[in-house]
């Protein structure tokens, strides 16, 4: 997974390393995210003229030559939207396309072949090309509820005997327990030695 990637998610999609990912996400094959935008609205929509010259080595001698680098990199900033980031408990189709910039917050749920724009908001079903908002997983009650207990902070082996498929009672169950102590997951990080002690 990549590199904030939350415990317990799986992925069948190779995801660049500054894709952000919580927990418990499921993530289906031929998820991709968007490349750089390029500046229609101006003259040219080539690299050259909007900052990712590093990419292309013939014309960065004549950057650095005119003088340009500087005025690049307030043009890039401009034009190179940070990664996705994917909060706890999402579920991503195949063949998604998720755009740059863009939050989907927990609990949401992307139909396969969606092609993600803008921001999903957490517990929203979303399909399409581009995607749009088709209805909540739940009752916004409910929603609230799962938001304020964040179920997703603690170890699925603490859930024995608790009701999957019936969302109120697995919350008051949850309450029950963490009135009892339960404490939220909090793993200890894994270290390249720790790698290379398994491999041994």
């Amino acid at each position: 997974l990549p590199r904030r990637g939350g415990a317990f998610s799986y992925s069948h999609s190779a995801l660049p390393l500054e894709v952000s990912v919580g927990r418990y996400c499921s993530i289906a094959v031929g998820m991709t995210v968007m490349g750089n935008a390029h500046p229609h609205e101006w003259i040219s929509t080539s690299p050259f003229s909007y900052g990712s010259w590093r990419n292309h080595g013939n014309i960065i001698a004549a950057v650095r030559d005119a003088g340009l680098e500087g005025r690049w990199e307030a043009l890039k900033a401009n034009r190179h939207k940070a990664f996705p980031v994917i909060g706890n408990d999402v579920w991503i189709g195949q063949e998604v396309l998720l755009g740059r910039g863009i939050t989907v917050g927990d609990g949401a749920v992307i139909g396969a072949r969606s092609l993600v724009l803008h921001d999903v908001e957490p517990f929203t079903v979303v399909v399409g090309s581009p995607a749009r908002a088709k209805r909540l997983r739940f009752p916004e009650r409910l929603v609230q509820r799962i938001q304020a207990l964040r179920w997703w902070n603690y170890h699925f082996t603490e859930f024995r005997g608790f009701r999957f498929d019936q969302p109120e009672a697995f919350l008051d169950q949850l309450e029950e327990a963490i009135a009892r102590g339960l404490q939220p997951y909090r793993p200890e990080p894994l270290r390249a030695a720790d790698l290379l002690a398994a491999a041994g």
